[in-house]
């Protein structure tokens, strides 16, 4: 079909969670179109993360927050443009990021992840509905489409390749080793505690982490490194200032790169995480935790509103949650958070048990 190099757009703008998902894609397109360049757009405060994948060769920054404003939507369409593409998938399926797609000059235009609400396959063509795939996971939407993709529309054999390859440059590595290296101790060992961001009715609540970090401590001897980033005076930042402050009245050790770390470095300590003795993360369905699974980082997932058939860990672990009549209900203001609730320090912390105990 082309004889020639093909040049293939991808647009994810946002956010973490989402771009993660994508990039078993990513990896397969590459494996099946290997005379090929792929441009990746994204938000340029996800940049650093999309710069990790080895097998993106062109990324596209811009402030996605801005398109709020119809005149900067206009602004980016009219700048989108000059942008000449064989292929371009638009892997959000949200109105905003699909204004965009439209901007581009293309042969094809498709979509990988329908929403279910936002009106994207007007702009680009989109194999299955977003009914079909609402139970599986965004990993493999991804994939599937792609499969039907170039079956149908591209005729070209597709090579499905699950990975998820964050590569960094020496001077990097060196800079993070040793960065990380001055906060930590040889001696102990860590696991990574993020108590959550995103919506309040995912979060488990600093009190149950504390719980959990305590009874780590007396059992296994285990200091948590507490990791996240959240806006100051934000719901997120109030919930880290609560268990610092009632860490140090319960005189729990703990280690804190809250703050500390870019999402570089972060991604680095995950990656990295056997040299620095730490064993496990634990946290929410969130952009951190899914770095954490496909950087291969054993993680444990409290999932509540999210449904697991969607965003559990896709390698590297397990997710603790109740189904419960309502579940899952995608209700970011619910008001009940019952089923955040009924999951207990006690049944986490045997989870942990039993994977530190097969070690």
């Amino acid at each position: 079909m082309f004889q020639r190099k093909i040049k293939i757009a991808c647009i994810l703008p946002s956010r973490i969670g989402d771009i993660v998902f994508a990039f078993p894609a990513i990896r397969s397109l590459k494996n099946t179109l290997k005379n090929s360049k792929l441009t990746f757009f994204v938000d340029k405060r996800y940049k650093d993360l999309v710069e990790l994948n080895p097998d993106i060769d062109e990324i596209i920054d811009f402030d996605f927050k801005s398109l709020k404003k119809p005149i900067n939507i206009l602004k980016a369409y009219l700048s989108f443009r000059k942008y000449k593409f064989d292929i371009v998938f638009d892997m959000q399926g949200y109105l905003k990021s699909s204004l965009l797609v439209l901007a581009f000059k293309a042969k094809y235009k498709f979509g990988t992840s329908p929403s279910p609400k936002e009106p994207a396959y007007l702009f680009s063509k989109f194999v299955y509905s977003y009914k079909e795939l609402e139970n599986v996971h965004r990993v493999d939407r991804h994939i599937k489409s792609l499969e039907k993709i170039f079956e149908k529309y591209l005729k070209i054999p597709f090579y499905k390749d699950i990975k998820f390859l964050y590569s960094f440059k020496e001077n990097e590595k060196k800079e993070f080793l040793k960065k990380i290296k001055n906060y930590l101790s040889s001696k102990k060992n860590y696991y990574l505690l993020f108590l959550g961001g995103g919506w309040k009715s995912r979060r488990w609540g600093y009190q149950n982490y504390l719980n959990l970090a305590l009874k780590l401590k007396q059992n296994f001897n285990l200091t948590p490194i507490v990791v996240g980033g959240a806006a100051s005076g934000s719901p997120e930042d109030e919930e880290y200032e609560l268990f610092f402050q009632e860490a140090k009245k319960v005189n729990l050790e703990y280690k804190s790169f809250y703050k500390k770390l870019s999402l570089k470095e972060f991604v680095y300590l995950c990656k990295y995480a056997k040299k620095f003795n730490i064993k496990f993360f634990i946290g929410n369905d969130a952009g951190a935790t899914h770095i954490s699974w496909s950087s291969s980082l054993y993680t444990f997932e409290i999932l509540g509103p999210t449904s697991p058939n969607v965003v559990r860990p896709y390698i590297s672990g397990e997710y603790i949650y109740k189904n419960l009549p309502c579940s899952p209900c995608r209700n970011r203001d619910c008001q009940s958070l019952e089923c955040m609730k009924k999951i207990k320090v006690e049944e986490v912390f045997d989870k942990i048990s039993s994977f530190l105990a097969s070690k």
